[in-house]
């Protein structure tokens, strides 16, 4: 080696010492040792090209043993110098580094490789685009459009996008997506899961400008949020129920409390009236008025009892139903109802197990529901169809249905009126259930709404959906225990109680003690009770009671005792008497139901239960049962 310059040193990392040479010494040698490297990088080639002249070219060369500093990878061409004579004098050999071009060519190799991988991997569907066309797609695509990826390759990507998306992904109908310059966007699309569109799936299409192979290009990121919506959906329609519910559960309160004062407004109607006829001979030309006032306050009696059922209070008399039965009865007897258009059709399971039912409050649903069939069908040919059975309500099921919270999967017996009218439409469906709320021009009192809140006081649910031949279809699904075999469906039926006398017994010898804080409630009860022959004693809050009571020494035959009351409570007072008095007889009475009173009471304490407004025979003779066993003990 006769010259080196400053960029060969460089290269090689070469220590000043060892090139301790003067260059005007023609021909001056320089000696390494093999170790260091230079003689292992293209010597062979060097003297080749002294044997045999020309030049010679190595693009790529590792460097045999690296210096620190040095380059790691080189590139050398040869070039043979030749003398006067012809012959080989000497080689050139020019060095370049091309170590940072070596590691960037890794690193883009390494990258490539991380990003691939990534891709590959993605949980996201990723595809490029080039006019119109796909030129890659990952794995994951396979598994949104149900298309391997290799059929993918070459296809028309808008052909994987449903006919009424192609839009958000291409302006004005274009077979190609959006240009190279769009902007990110975030778009949704329904994306074929099939070849052939049978499923579909929703996806967000994020999309950019990319250039791939040397080429503009698009990039799509598809993401599956078919599940994802679902979800939404889901938690959407829970959150509508549940706001639902909570204005029934507001309604309810309100309807509850006004059919609880207009219980006890009643009261003083109904009990002046029946006292007013005791009082009048039967020749009185005010008897009919009398009585009519009479007929009046028992009808509003019945309309405060719609309301306690839309309340979820009205279960008066709990009893095992078979609601076959009830529907077979009612669906005969209204037939003649409904509209002359409608044809009933009857499909009732004969084999159903009973539930325990307030049968009066069971009837009322059936009833509502056949003639709001019937009415949906606005004169109109038509059928509508009467079902009961049994069947397993799963989460799902449960979700889509009214009062459903908390509600189990399981076994159901149901009731379904499915009718082909004119269908509901979603503005209805909001309201439908509302207290009042009516399409017709005259409505029927609470109608749907008393059967939602006998469903709520039954611990049931109801369901709403289209019929099969359209129209809607009502199914009421109420939970239930399996029975004995001996006492399995057509064994026993309910049956009514026997008609009582009207004029009962007097009350002569026994003193009761009234206790309530409306004073019209007292003061017609008292001239009822005296009316009858009985001692009264009246208190205004359950404080007077016990004080009363204490003071009595043992002469109060009986308590007539209200649930409802400021201060003391019914139920309170109930506790202390019987602390007082293990012995003491109490009948208790609201504008509630008795079923309402039972959930309050925990402990059974009461002699009975009689519900405002009441007749005054009925009273009399509840009182009377009551202290007739007390003196039979």
């Amino acid at each position: 080696l006769i010259y080196a310059n400053d960029a060969w040193k460089k290269i090689w990392a070469v220590p000043p010492e060892r090139l301790d040479y003067d260059l005007s010494k023609p021909r001056q040698t320089l000696r390494f040792d093999e170790r260091d490297g230079y003689l292992g990088n293209g010597m062979n080639e060097v003297r080749r090209v002294y044997e045999e002249g020309g030049e010679l070219y190595l693009p790529e060369l590792p460097v045999t043993r690296p210096k620190p500093g040095g380059a790691t990878f080189v590139s050398q061409h040869f070039y043979a110098i030749t003398g006067d004579d012809g012959k080989v004098d000497r080689v050139v050999i020019i060095t370049e580094d091309i170590s940072q071009r070596k590691a960037a060519e890794r690193a883009l190799r390494d990258s490539e490789q991380k990003h691939r991988l990534v891709v590959e991997k993605a949980g996201e569907g990723i595809v490029i685009v080039r006019e119109g066309l796909i030129r890659f797609a990952n794995p994951h695509m396979e598994s949104i459009t149900g298309v391997p990826v290799e059929s993918l390759i070459g296809r028309r990507f808008l052909d994987l996008v449903e006919p009424d998306s192609r839009q958000n992904l291409a302006p004005g109908g274009a077979d190609a997506p959006r240009d190279a310059s769009s902007p990110d966007v975030l778009e949704a699309a329904l994306v074929r899961r099939a070849p052939d569109g049978s499923q579909r799936v929703e996806t967000e299409i994020s999309s950019g400008a990319i250039s791939f192979e040397g080429h503009p290009s698009t990039l799509f990121v598809i993401r599956d949020v078919t599940e994802r919506r679902r979800a939404e959906e889901e938690r959407a329609l829970l959150e509508n129920q549940i706001r639902y519910t909570q204005k029934l559960e507001s309604l309810g309160v309100l309807a509850g409390g006004i059919a609880h004062d207009f219980n006890n407004l009643l009261m003083g109607i109904m009990g002046n009236a029946g006292l007013a006829l005791m009082e009048m001979s039967p020749d009185s030309l005010a008897r009919r008025t009398v009585e009519r006032i009479e007929k009046a306050s028992v009808r509003a009696a019945e309309l405060t009892n719609q309301l306690l059922a839309y309340s979820g209070k009205g279960k008066f008399v709990v009893e095992p139903v078979n609601l076959t039965s009830v529907a077979s009865e009612m669906a005969h007897l209204l037939n003649a109802a409904i509209s002359k258009q409608a044809a009933l059709t009857l499909e009732l399971d004969d084999d159903l197990p009973r539930f325990e039912a307030d049968v009066t409050q069971i009837r009322q649903v059936v009833m509502n529901l056949i003639m709001n069939a019937s009415d949906a069908l606005e004169g109109s040919e038509g059928e509508i169809t009467v079902r009961t059975g049994i069947m397993r309500a799963d989460h799902d099921y449960l979700s889509s249905a009214y009062l459903s919270e908390g509600l189990e999967e399981g076994e159901y017996v149901f009731l379904e009126v499915t009718d082909d009218g004119c269908g509901i439409d979603e503005e209805t469906k909001s309201r439908i259930f509302d207290p009042f709320y009516t399409t017709k021009q005259a409505g029927r009192g609470l109608g749907l709404a008393a059967v939602l809140g006998v469903v709520r006081g039954h611990g049931g649910t109801i369901r709403l959906s289209e019929g099969p031949g359209g129209g809607s279809s009502f199914r009421v699904l109420f939970p239930f225990e399996w029975e004995d075999p001996a006492t399995l469906p057509g064994k026993r039926e309910t049956t009514p109680p026997p008609p009582t006398a009207e004029t009962p017994e007097r009350g002569e010898g026994f003193t009761i003690l009234l206790v309530d804080d409306e004073e019209e409630v007292r003061s017609t009860a008292s001239r009822i009770l005296q009316r009858y022959g009985f001692s009264v004693l009246e208190a205004g809050d359950g404080h007077e009671a016990l004080e009363i009571y204490g003071r009595s020494g043992g002469a109060v035959s009986a308590v007539l005792l209200d649930m409802t009351m400021p201060g003391l409570s019914g139920v309170q007072t109930l506790t202390e008497l019987h602390r007082m008095d293990p012995e003491a007889r109490v009948l208790l009475t609201s504008g509630y139901s008795e079923q309402h009173a039972a959930a309050e009471m925990h402990g059974g304490l009461s002699s009975g239960f009689i519900q405002k407004p009441y007749r005054p025979a009925e009273l009399v003779r509840r009182l009377l049962r009551i202290v007739s066993d007390t003196e039979s003990g």
